[in-house]
């Protein structure tokens, strides 16, 4: 048997339908709870705060955001061929906020893995697979006052997950679909406001930057369909900047 046929673009028969059906690990389950936990926090916290502390935020409309992703995927077909290689993906999303507290964003973000198939006799040949996840996300940030130094915040959205394998024989490619969830905080910098050439008097262009860490949780299977499943979970690491 070829390694077209073990490998996880053609799933169906190396493992059968089985092992190829939707699995949310829990990992993932446990990053979805805490992202709903941390959501319910902050509206409790957006409901009591004083309002004059609350009128205290500037209208800033745009966050970008760019982070490195360390996941694990759990589904057999991955873990067999790939296993824990190449856990690291690159995230960059845009937010546009309302009052910075509530945002409508958009996202790509891209990973290369690579392992070794499953041959029906010795080792199987190398195998590389391209993963490009690109989504439509609500955001939601307990931000109060300005310079405030931690800003907790939850996103969530829908997922339109490209991907490609590559190991010289079959090369399929496809689509997943699916939905996030994601929750962590953001640590503001010690960074003075920043003025570009030309903008030395009056707003900043770029009002504040942010360390953040945060917990994700993707199921990437056409909504629990069997098939291929590129449903993982992990944690994250970046920047974000106000504008």
């Amino acid at each position: 048997m070829t390694l077209a046929r073990r490998r996880i673009g053609s799933g169906l028969r190396s493992f059968g339908p089985e092992a190829m059906l939707c699995r949310r690990s829990p990992a993932a389950l446990v990053a979805i709870g805490r992202a709903f936990l941390c959501s319910a926090f902050i509206s409790v916290m957006a409901l009591t705060l004083p309002g004059e502390l609350r009128a205290e935020i500037p209208d800033r409309s745009v966050l970008l955001g760019l982070q490195l992703d360390l996941g694990w995927q759990s589904s057999d077909p991955m873990v067999t061929v790939y296993g824990n290689e190449d856990p690291v993906a690159l995230q960059l999303r845009a937010t546009w906020l309302f009052d910075e507290k509530f945002g409508v964003g958009i996202g790509i973000a891209g990973q290369f893995r690579e392992g070794t198939g499953v041959a029906p006799v010795g080792e199987g040949s190398t195998t590389s697979l391209w993963q490009a996840p690109v989504f439509v996300e609500g955001v939601l940030r307990a931000a109060f006052i300005r310079k405030q130094i931690a800003v907790p915040y939850v996103r969530g959205g829908f997922d339109a997950v490209l991907w490609s394998e590559e190991d010289g024989e079959d090369d399929p490619n496809g689509l997943k679909w699916g939905v996030h969830m994601a929750g962590g905080v953001a640590f503001r910098l010690p960074f003075p406001e920043l003025n570009w050439e030309g903008r030395l008097t009056g707003d900043s262009l770029l009002d504040e930057v942010y360390l953040h860490i945060e917990g994700w949780g993707r199921s990437a299977s056409n909504f629990g369909s069997k098939g291929l499943d590129l449903s993982g979970a992990g944690f994250s690491v970046g920047l974000q900047f106000l504008l």
